[in-house]
């Protein structure tokens, strides 16, 4: 008899834990609609939503003069994330910001995330957009890839490339360390943290989470006099945002094959911008800073074989996402691109 009533009283506790587990996921849920639906209404687009085969994109350009410099954010980035660097950029030339598909203000996509549609995507959205080139491409983190992509698929409207602490497309591949890459065990963390991403977005624990900037990559603090800092956090908040990283971080090793294959881009002006203190700042779980810094130094360092016209910025102190965040690391950006729009005038 007493193993009876002790079963049934396990029995009980386990169903109360049950039920509560699941009025916290469906409060989640509610929560996290509502709030997205209260989001859309807020914040309006800086720019113009453009129809491009389909879902519309978000494209924000302002200043004049050629040529247009094309800001391509990375995994998760966004328009308001060139908040410090494009109204700089715009008293040189004309600069435009968008978002990739499903990110920001820009509908999801249902073409593959790799960097040959991205890539597309963009020039789509320029042409139709009435955009001319020559362009300027600036990539941050995994946007570098995608500007390489554009370049090696539309060579001849791109003048010049910036990598602004760019991805290099072996950098998570243990089959292709050239000339070097990330521990295999640090890669399988983050692909574990992407593979919950959409659950943790529609059950609104991304949206708690986000503010506090206590996720890992590719979210981060955005501190509090950031500019569109309350518009920002909403987008990342998003489901499709959460859908679209996880989407482009699977695609990720399709889209360095491609890379890998274009391979040179010849005496195309590449200038590149590397920081140095990311990994002291969030070092990957279980790695030593170091370590970690060294192997970064050595990918950024091979970039700058790509291009016989090619040449390096060190900023020691900054970090992969305070070249965007911080104002002071940001002028070193927005003073390397309008030195390459000058000389390429």
């Amino acid at each position: 008899m007493k193993w009876a009533a002790v079963r049934k009283r396990l029995w009980r506790g386990l169903a109360t834990v049950l039920l509560l587990l699941i009025l916290l996921v469906v409060s989640g849920i509610v929560y996290q609609t509502i709030a997205s639906a209260q989001d859309r209404e807020t914040y309006a687009p800086q720019g113009r939503l453009i129809p491009v085969s389909g879902p519309a994109m978000h494209l924000y350009c302002i200043g004049e003069g050629s040529p247009t410099v094309i800001l391509e954010s990375g995994v998760g980035g966004n328009t308001l994330l060139w908040s410090y660097i494009q109204p700089d950029i715009a008293q040189t030339t004309r600069v435009c910001a968008y978002d990739r598909s499903g990110y920001g203000w820009s509908e999801a996509s249902s073409n593959e995330r790799t960097t040959p549609n991205m890539a597309e995507e963009l020039h789509n959205l320029l042409t139709q957009a009435g955009i001319e080139p020559p362009y300027i491409l600036a990539g941050h983190s995994f946007g570098g890839l995608v500007v390489r992509t554009f370049a090696g698929l539309y060579p001849d409207e791109v003048v010049g490339l910036v990598f602004i602490d760019a991805a290099h497309p072996n950098q998570f591949s243990p089959e292709r360390c050239i000339p070097d890459c990330f521990p295999a065990d640090a890669v399988s963390l983050v692909d574990t943290f992407y593979a919950m991403l959409p659950t943790m977005a529609r059950t609104g624990v991304v949206r708690l989470l986000v503010p506090t900037g206590s996720l890992p990559l590719p979210f981060f603090s955005v501190p509090a006099d950031f500019p569109n800092r309350n518009a920002l956090i909403a987008q990342f908040s998003t489901n499709n945002h959460s859908d679209t990283v996880l989407a482009e971080w699977n695609a990720f090793p399709q889209s360095a094959e491609v890379v890998n294959e274009i391979g040179s881009m010849g005496d195309l002006p590449i200038r590149l911008i590397t920081a140095l203190n990311t990994y002291h700042e969030q070092p990957l779980p279980g790695q030593d800073a170091e370590e970690t810094t060294r192997v970064w130094t050595a990918l950024q360092n091979d970039l700058l074989r790509l291009s016989t016209d090619s040449t390096q910025q060190v900023i020691e102190e900054a970090a992969h996402f305070s070249l965007l965040l911080n104002a002071d690391h940001a002028t070193s950006v927005i003073e390397t691109i309008e030195e390459l729009v000058q000389e390429l005038r």
